[in-house]
This record gives structure tokens, C-alpha cells and sequence, in this order.
């Protein structure tokens, strides 16, 4: 008999390294067997991270028709992660809250028992969404279970709360009422006040429109920057005294430059503002105590509707992943503030061992070795204490063996070097780890021999030198190669030309 459970462990460890073929795997498990599959799955949902891994879980189970009993189920077992999982499940299915509603309504004019409308109004009430509870409250109204009333009670309290405030932001004619009702939310976070803060955004008055976009800016979101800006150089003298004044409160230094410029046009009443928004920012900024991180640019590209996406790596002095709001990065195009854009957050890897075949002809005497060597000292500075790295030296001359002569590992195996060795991986950048001259073949086997020992994304890298006949090892069907994907190691070839 098959081990499914067997092979979805497999591929759940192998997902993060390869998650397009391990991805496809898991769902052909999910549809052959599924009670084994959700065996492994659901202790990594119960963990309810914000990973590649499990939200690809959660699409699963909401292809397989099983995302709200597992969220049922979550929610009773695992309170607090239940919830996290209910508000992640929501930013992938919006139409979550919808389904739910419809759960609830369908067996009202059934015999069925009123437990499990009671567990599917609590996740409706997570949702934090208010349009759909409303044909909810009119189904139950007369319901005399107080399990059900208890649940109908917070979704009453919330829809009214939320219909009562939309209403203030949209319809009030007093502009200072509209204004304060947005500021009174600045600390309240979540996806409500997210909402109130958009429509306070399109407000034609201008404190309104200011204090929506300190509450965005404190979401973390950069729209408030980009608002802010555009204010700031609005035709209208009370649309930039408000600009002024909210980018004080944010305390970002970011506004300096413009609030001295704006300072200098000494218009009446607004240079003295300049003046006090900038002096609120230095200070905070004297006091404030900053994060140390690195950051490392991963390079830049400029698309077709002219936009440019920039793409970097920040690390702790620790080598831990900085967490960054949109608002945190402060982009520039040439010496100008980019005040319009965005940024997405990618999730690093948890660990990852990297094996990496170093054709021995790329020498670091050589100009190609040498840079070669030092965008190997850069890239490994980004190494993780859990991260592991090995350096493998294979013969590349013009008599070198044919594809597939050993795949035997030849030597020593490779150490996968953990914890901080990077010194130790920088002294086998241009000198073999042992003396066996390896074929490319055994030196390959090798490395996928060692890192199969790896629980973790791994990768086995080819830098092949195209002087010295390294070109065709890129392009050709090399057999470690298919025996490194069967086993979960993604590879890549590179060509030094």
C-alpha cells in the first residue's frame, strides 16, 4: 500500500526549495488521500505563519471544499491562531465572509442543531467585514438559543458601530466632526479602520483628508506618504498648511527636505508651520532609538509603463530578516524623493543550504575569479546562523570526462558549513577542499549526498567557466541534475563568460 502520509511529509519539507513541483505533488496527495494529507498539513496550519507554505495549504483546502471546517475546527482547538488564520484565509478568498453567510442561512429552515451556526458566526465575526452580517441578524433575530444570541449579540454590536461610523465619515456637514472621527481611529489598527481611513483619503476638506493620511501612514501604508506630497503642493493655501502640519506628526525625516523648501517660500502662516513640523521631527528623531540593519540592493529594472522595481535584502546585525512597513522604506529616482510607491514584503526562507560547484579554472588571480570571488563574500554575508554553505571544486579543462562517467562521490563529502563559518567558506573560494581532483559528475553527487542530510530549502548551484569548455555543462541533461530534483534540491547554472 501507498504511503501517502509518507510523501506529503516529503513534500512539505521539500516546498519551500521547490514549490511549483512539490506544490503539484501535494495536491495530486490531496485528492488521492486526502485524510493523510491533512495528517501533516494541519500541525503547520495550526502555527498560522504568514508563509509561502502555508497559504498555499489554505488554497488547497479551500479548493477541496475543506478551508471553513478547518478554520472551525482551529478556532475552538487553537483560539488565538484560529483567528490569525480566519484574517490570512480572508486576504487570499475575499469571498470567504460570503460562503460563510450562506452556510449560516442555508439549514435555517432545517432540524439541524444550532452548534454549528454558532462556531461559523465566530468566524464570521473575525472576518472584520460588516456587509454581509446584516441578512445574518434578520435569520436569527428570533432565535432563542443563547449560544446563537451570544454571537448575534457581538455581530449586532459591530455592524451598528461600523454603519453608525461610515455614515459620520460620508454624510456629517461638519467637516471638524468627520475629522475627529478619523482621528479617534489612528490607534485602533485593523482592517476597519483601514476603510475609514480610504474614505477619509477622497474627503474634499483638507484636515479631514490630512488626518486620513497620518492614520494610513501608521498602517504602515505608503499612500499616506504619496498624499501628503501631492498636498503639499496643492493650489490651495489650506491644503498645504494641513499638509504641513500632519507631516509633522509622523515624525518621518523623509519630509525635511520638502518642509525647508516650503519654509523658504516664506508664504504667510506656512513657514512658521515648516518650521515647527521639522523641529517635531528632529527631535523625535534625536530620541528615537534606530534599528540596526544592513540592507543589500538585489538590483533594479525598469518596466514597459515605466515604473521601477527595486529589489534588496535587509538583515538585522544578527542576520535576521528586518520587518519593514511600506512607509519604513524611503525610495529615491536619481537625488529625488520617489513619493508614489509601494512595497511587498517576500518572505525569506525559515533555513536553506546552498551548494555551490566552483569550476577550478575560475581562479582568483584571474580578473573573471576575482570578481567572481568577491560576489561569492558578498552573497555569503547574508548567510543565516541555520543557513548552511558548501564550496565544491570540479575540473573543467578541455579533457574533461563526459556527462555521466562517475556519479560516485569521489573524496570526502562535502561539509555543509553551519553555524557562522564564514571565514571557513571564504578560505575554499578559489582552493579545492581536498586534494581528490572531482569531475563535475562526482563532484555534483557529492554535494547532493550532503545535502540530502539538509531539513530545509536546498539549492545546488553550477558556475561553469565558458573559456574553458564550461558552456555546454549549462545546457546539458546531466544526470545529477534529474537526481537532485527527484530528491527536492532545486538547481541553477551559471556561466561565467
Amino acid at each position: 500500500m501507498k504511503d501517502y502520509r509518507g510523501e506529503a511529509r516529503l513534500a512539505l519539507t521539500g516546498f519551500p526549495g521547490d514549490p511549483v513541483n512539490q506544490g503539484r505533488r501535494l495536491d495530486q496527495i490531496a485528492k488521492l488521500a486526502w485524510e493523510e494529507f491533512a495528517l501533516e498539513a494541519e500541525p503547520l496550519l495550526r502555527s498560522a505563519d504568514d508563509s509561502p507554505l502555508v497559504r498555499f495549504l489554505l488554497l488547497v483546502y479551500a479548493h477541496h471544499g475543506r478551508l471553513i471546517p478547518l478554520l472551525a475546527k482551529l478556532l475552538q482547538g487553537h483560539r488565538e491562531n484560529g483567528r490569525k488564520l480566519i484574517r490570512l484565509a480572508m486576504r487570499l478568498d475575499p469571498g470567504l465572509d460570503r460562503r460563510l453567510a450562506q452556510m449560516i442561512l442555508a439549514p435555517v429552515k432545517g432540524e439541524e442543531s444550532a452548534e454549528p451556526q454558532t462556531v461559523l458566526l465566530e468566524i464570521l465575526a473575525e472576518t472584520e467585514r460588516n456587509e454581509v452580517i446584516l441578512p445574518v441578524l434578520g435569520h436569527f433575530k428570533e432565535s432563542e438559543d443563547p449560544r446563537v444570541r451570544s454571537k448575534l449579540a457581538v455581530l449586532v454590536g459591530r455592524a451598528a458601530r461600523a454603519q453608525a461610523w461610515i455614515r459620520v465619515l460620508k454624510e456629517d456637514p461638519d467637516a471638524r466632526v468627520r475629522a475627529n472621527a478619523i482621528e479617534s481611529l489612528w490607534e485602533a489598527g485593523g482592517a476597519f479602520a483601514a476603510a475609514s481611513f480610504e474614505i477619509g483619503l477622497e474627503d474634499p476638506n483638507p484636515r479631514v483628508a490630512a488626518n486620513a493620511a497620518i492614520g494610513l501612514y501608521r498602517l504602515g501604508d505608503a499612500r499616506g506618504v504619496a498624499k501628503l506630497a501631492a498636498m503639499a503642493t496643492h493650489p490651495e493655501a489650506g491644503h498645504r498648511r494641513s499638509a504641513v502640519w500632519a507631516m509633522g506628526e509622523t515624525r518621518d525625516g523623509r519630509f525635511v527636505p520638502l518642509l525647508w523648501r516650503i519654509r523658504r517660500t516664506e508664504e504667510p502662516g506656512l513657514a512658521g508651520l515648516a518650521a515647527a513640523s521639522c523641529e517635531k521631527i528632529l527631535l523625535a528623531q534625536a530620541a528615537a532609538e534606530r534599528q540596526a540593519a544592513e540592507l543589500y540592493p538585489l538590483g533594479t529594472c525598469r518596466l514597459a509603463d515605466n515604473r521601477v522595481v527595486a529589489r534588496a535584502v535587509v538583515l538585522d546585525a544578527d542576520r535576521r530578516p528586518v520587518v519593514l512597513h511600506e512607509t519604513d522604506w524611503r525610495p529615491k529616482l536619481g537625488t529625488q524623493p520617489a513619493w508614489r510607491y509601494s512595497a511587498r514584503v517576500v518572505e525569506g526562507l525559515p533555513r536553506m543550504a546552498v551548494a555551490i560547484l566552483l569550476a577550478r579554472s575560475l581562479r582568483p588571480a584571474d580578473p573573471d575569479g576575482a570578481h567572481l570571488a568577491q560576489a561569492l563574500r558578498e552573497g555569503l554575508k547574508m548567510k543565516r546562523a541555520a543557513d548552511a554553505v558548501a564550496i565544491v571544486h570540479y575540473r573543467d579543462s578541455a579533457a574533461a570526462a563526459s556527462p555521466g562517467e562517475d556519479l560516485r562521490p569521489e573524496g570526502a563529502r562535502p561539509v555543509l558549513l553551519t553555524a557562522d563559518a564564514r571565514m571557513a567558506v571564504h578560505a575554499a573560494i578559489g582552493a579545492p577542499q581536498s586534494a581528490t581532483d572531482l569531475s563535475l559528475d562526482g563532484a555534483a553527487a557529492a554535494c547532493i549526498s550532503a545535502l540530502k542530510q539538509f531539513q530545509g530549502a536546498r539549492h545546488l548551484i553550477l558556475l561553469a567557466n565558458a573559456a574553458a569548455g564550461g558552456g555546454g555543462s549549462t545546457q546539458q541533461p546531466w544526470p545529477w541534475a534529474r537526481q537532485a530534483a527527484a530528491s527536492g534540491i532545486a538547481c541553477h547554472a551559471i556561466l561565467i563568460a
